[in-house]
């Protein structure tokens, strides 16, 4: 049965997987419980890259120092290669303290900042996800680590691997999450996903401009709604629907605002009974000219006219309000035609505004 003191090391290591100041805080708490002066943990991937490090004792100077001039040649970690994984072990029973002496770790890192670090207890902890490397560190004249204190690390091994995998892990999460975030913001439209009770997992930028003018939706305690009573039944019903996989095809239906604009959304149904809510700003403008011209290799001239059949202006009106002659608008109208692969009109204005809107730089 765990004693208290193993209990309490042991919810530090698993508060560390979680949490990046308690991993910072974890060397420190397995020094004092190993008898170590300093402790150091790097978590390493399967091609042995160093993902994270947290160490304590040592000055920010020295641990650089380190991470850039002497971790490739570290005596301690080629034992640590070598050594079955998984297995604590006291460095003296695979390299004299005579040899550690005369290497270029102790001579130039500790030696020459005044450090008198010599004996280590390490482990290459492995896991799916890579290798957890510990070296706990004592002073020269504090002497080698005994078999207890081995035993000790031991049994904290497989709970320092389950440290690893959910540290890599939740760090490989948070940054698909992070582009996600980041490649929905770009999107002009408002994107929401929410849970069976309405409270909202993911906004992009549009949507939280769109929430917080509370003109057609709002979030109150973070549960979406629409600000229309009826628009909210609709709307309620159908999140009902998406998230219970009633609508394997999606859904989509108007919703009225306190702007008198009507906000056009569509929902469907996402993995973990949560659903997906793209709503369409009759605010943002539907032609977006720097989006047209990069696809299309738009004269400016040509950009306008486009943005003004999209808009639905009739040429007529646009070259009166250009201040063009028709037979330059007719021109321009050709060439729009061939630069899109279009052969009329209202298929030219159908292919324009079927591009996904964007944000410009700057925005969102």
């Amino acid at each position: 049965m765990a004693t208290s003191k193993t209990e309490d090391v042991l919810d530090a290591i698993y508060n560390a997987a979680f949490d990046d100041a308690a991993f910072h805080r974890l060397p420190d708490i397995l020094a004092r419980d190993l008898n170590g002066r300093s402790v150091s943990l790097q978590l390493r991937d399967r091609a042995f890259g160093l993902n994270d490090m947290a160490a304590n004792y040592f000055n920010q100077a020295i641990f650089d120092t380190y991470v850039t001039h002497f971790q490739a040649d570290d005596p301690w970690i080629s034992i640590g290669k070598r050594v079955v994984g998984n297995r604590m072990f006291s460095t003296g029973q695979h390299l004299s303290l005579g040899d550690y002496k005369m290497s270029r770790m102790f001579n130039d890192l500790f030696r020459a900042n005044g450090d008198d670090t010599a004996h280590c207890l390490g482990g290459r902890i492995e896991s799916s996800d890579g290798f957890l490397i510990i070296g706990v560190h004592r002073g020269l004249a504090a002497g080698d680590f005994g078999p207890d204190e081995v035993a000790r690390a031991q049994a904290y091994a497989p709970h320092l691997g389950r440290l690893h995998s959910l540290r890599l892990r939740l760090r490989a999460t948070e940054e698909r999450e992070s582009v996600l975030k980041g490649t929905l913001d770009k999107l002009a439209f408002a994107a929401i996903v929410v849970t069976a009770d309405r409270r909202v997992v993911v906004a992009n930028a549009a949507a939280e401009t769109l929430l917080r003018a509370q003109t057609a939706f709002r979030a109150v305690r973070g549960v979406f709604a629409a600000v229309d009573d009826p628009s909210h039944a609709v709307l309620t019903a159908a999140i009902g629907k998406a998230t219970a996989r009633r609508l394997p095809q999606g859904d989509a239906f108007m919703v009225h605002g306190a702007d008198a604009l009507s906000y056009r959304a569509v929902i469907s149904p996402v993995s973990g009974s949560k659903a997906l809510i793209l709503i369409d700003n009759p605010q943002h403008p539907h032609a977006q000219p720097h989006i047209l011209r990069a696809m299309y290799s738009l004269s400016e001239s040509e950009t306008q006219l486009a943005v003004a059949l999209i808009n639905g202006q009739t040429l007529d009106a646009f070259a009166e309000q250009r201040g063009v002659k028709m037979s330059t608008a007719r021109s321009q109208l050709s060439s729009l035609l061939l630069k899109t692969g279009t052969t009329r009109q209202p298929e030219l204005v159908a292919r324009l505004a079927s591009l996904p809107p964007l944000n410009s730089p700057g925005e969102g």
